[in-house]
């Protein structure tokens, strides 16, 4: 599998049988293969996580899926002649390729659990979107955020995944981590990718740093990762 990097929450992962883009709203998205699926994934409406741009991808591309949560909808009409998945919170979907579910976000939209066959194996996918321990200092609303992440993880509690693309935003600065701590409590991942940093990617040195952080050291994407953008395979 391969994980290449984009821009803030955006990734393309590429398996033997499909490519998945997450999140696009800006950057150059590398070419894949024309003859593979390609799922193009939208876990909600907000400018840093989409772009009407994705759906000139389907006149590129001879087999896209589009998967957005419902509030795209919402908020802008979709072309009826795209292939389109909508998905609310806490629902399935599924083709002969891939399975999704989706988590009710503390933010807007949904995360996304994706199982795919790769190489006859099959891998497990996470990316949050905005679903994160949005600790803020000072916000009253804050607890109640918290207390909505706590809830949503415990619904993955001892699952395991292959990857997991996680926020690590530094503009929670001293709580910038808690979102990758706190789900490390429920489940696990092989690798841990961090995004929503804002282009600050020295967030994730500072966050290794941490004595609380020794566990994740060896699984965390380096910063070398988003700044050299070379792709990495797992």
């Amino acid at each position: 599998m391969k994980i290449s990097y984009i821009a803030h929450s955006s990734f393309l992962v590429e398996t033997s049988g499909c490519s998945m883009l997450f999140d696009y709203y800006r950057g150059e998205i590398p070419s894949v293969d024309p003859g593979k699926p390609l799922y193009v994934f939208a876990s909600h409406f907000h400018q840093d996580h989409f772009s009407k741009k994705v759906f000139s991808l389907a006149e590129e591309y001879p087999f896209v899926t589009y998967v957005l949560a419902s509030d795209i909808p919402q908020h802008l009409r979709i072309p009826e002649s795209l292939k389109t998945a909508v998905m609310d919170p806490r629902t399935t979907w599924s083709d002969e390729r891939i399975r999704v579910e989706t988590l009710r976000s503390n933010d807007s939209g949904t995360a996304f659990i994706i199982s795919v066959s790769d190489n006859n194996k099959i891998r497990m996918l996470y990316h949050a979107g905005d679903l994160n321990n949005w600790h803020w200092d000072e916000e009253p609303d804050s607890l109640a955020l918290i207390e909505e992440y706590h809830a949503e993880m415990e619904t993955i509690r001892g699952r395991h995944f292959d990857a997991a693309f996680i926020p690590l935003d530094p503009r929670l600065e001293n709580h910038a981590q808690d979102g990758i701590l706190d789900f490390g409590k429920y489940a696990d991942a092989d690798r841990i990718y961090p995004m929503h940093m804002w282009e600050d990617c020295g967030v994730i040195e500072r966050f290794l740093a941490l004595p609380e952080a020794e566990p994740y050291r060896e699984k965390t994407a380096a910063q070398s990762f988003y700044t050299d953008q070379i792709p990495e395979y797992i």
